[in-house]
């Protein structure tokens, strides 16, 4: 892949993630799978087991580094021989603490790899992030990467407003079970599929009364999944008080199974119900419709569906009753076409991803285009 034909000498990328997620292998994969062909690519894995890994479906050529002391030197090596393409990590971005010793080293290494990119005539690209609170003063490092980033595309709006930068979909939207083998048999969806965060604020008796009414109303039938390992137990308590069946990650099913088997069901589903963004976006990706009511709902939900153009999928449910559970979920239900046009779009824009970043002269804050 590499050569004379490609835009840049070398792309460094970290594909690090919550090694028990699958959300987190989806969306690494999409961002490796679209810039690999830009140049020699370097991917960091510190941590991650050997079925994260592998879900990644890493491309021939591409170099994994267990070690960010061996990669941090290869890219520090990378950008005194040529043009770079250094990518800052997707997904969410967590504050870090001020003032302590690591902190001065970080900035001072900050600033070594910046002055090298310029003079070289490299760039830092940041595309696919958000952050929980943009406002957080622990975010300061992130306020200085995001300042020198081209492009800068946060996946939501919030984030871009006091970040600076651009919105976008998340990766994941570009992401389907088709890659994977997942076939979608015709025929009716009839299945409305829950995930459940685990260490939340747990679901009400009048939540559960009022899916399980939603599912009497669409003839649907309830079924909990695991898209996240530590997550097992709640969705299979859940299953039992919906009357409905568990989809397990068992222990001896690695990554790329488990993505398979819940893409499986999902493409299977009218509606999939949680508070986690990528169970919504993978469940919209397979077919099905996203919806997250839940008590003290996580904002991130809303503003990351938005900035792929799905709107108002999202409420807080403290408060409501049965019938006004269900009657949000069956309202959803009657956006199928709007919302998964927005979802068709977002993949679209995804996709123009790699031809952004695989331009030496894209400013920092653009239109994302759609591949054709």
């Amino acid at each position: 892949m590499v050569g004379r034909t490609t835009p840049w000498r070398a792309v460094f990328l970290s594909l690090t993630g919550q090694d028990d997620n699958i959300g987190d292998v989806v969306l690494r994969r999409r961002l490796l799978h679209d810039v690999a062909g830009l140049g020699r690519c370097h991917a960091l894995v510190v941590g991650q087991s050997a079925g994260y890994v592998d879900g990644l479906a890493a491309p021939p050529g591409v170099a994994l580094y267990s070690s960010r002391r061996r990669w941090g030197l290869a890219l520090l090596a990378a950008l005194c021989r040529g043009r770079v393409l250094h990518l800052g990590p997707a997904g969410e971005v967590h504050g870090e603490g001020r003032g302590d010793r690591e902190g001065a080293v970080r900035l001072l290494r900050e600033r070594v790899i910046d002055w090298l990119r310029r003079r070289r005539g490299s760039r830092f690209a940041w595309v696919g992030v958000g952050a929980r609170n943009p406002s957080d003063e622990r975010l300061a490092a992130v306020r200085r990467l995001a300042l020198v980033a081209s492009p800068m595309i946060w996946r939501d709006a919030e984030s871009s407003r006091v970040l600076g930068g651009t919105t976008g979909p998340d990766w994941a939207f570009g992401e389907d079970g088709r890659e994977l083998g997942v076939v979608r048999e015709p025929g009716p969806r009839d299945v409305l599929a829950v995930s459940l965060r685990s260490g939340g604020s747990g679901v009400s008796d009048a939540w559960v009364d009022g899916v399980r009414l939603a599912c009497r109303r669409l003839s649907l039938r309830p079924l909990t999944f695991v898209q996240v390992r530590r997550d097992g137990p709640v969705n299979e308590e859940l299953a039992a008080r919906l009357g409905g069946e568990h989809l397990p990650w068992p222990a001896d099913v690695e990554h790329r199974g488990q993505e398979v088997r819940v893409r499986a069901q999902l493409s299977t589903a009218a509606l999939v119900l949680s508070d986690r963004l990528h169970a919504l976006i993978l469940g919209t990706t397979e077919g099905a419709v996203p919806v997250s009511v839940f008590s003290h709902p996580d904002l991130k939900i809303g503003r990351s569906m938005a900035a792929a153009g799905i709107d108002g999928v999202s409420a807080d449910a403290s408060g409501m009753s049965a019938d006004e559970v269900a009657d949000f979920l069956c309202d959803a239900v009657g956006r199928r076409a709007e919302i998964l046009g927005a979802a068709a779009d977002a993949a679209q824009r995804v996709r123009g991803y790699g031809g952004l970043l695989a331009d030496p002269a894209a400013p920092r804050t653009v239109g994302v285009p759609v591949a054709g």
